[in-house]
């Protein structure tokens, strides 16, 4: 499997004008993003359980 990475801009511009690469890039983002917050409160209520 050959991995694709653009070599200027007008290639990276060409490959993310694609919907199915600037959907996939998006739910990617989410996905972590969404994780992060999920960790961050766990850690705010570990901490806050605890010193209670």
């Amino acid at each position: 499997m050959k991995i694709w990475i653009p070599k200027n801009r007008e290639d990276l511009k060409e490959h993310l004008s694609d919907p199915l690469f600037k959907n996939a890039y998006f739910l990617m983002l989410s996905s972590i993003t969404i994780c992060w917050f999920g960790i961050l409160l766990l850690a705010y209520r570990s901490k806050v359980l605890l010193h209670c």
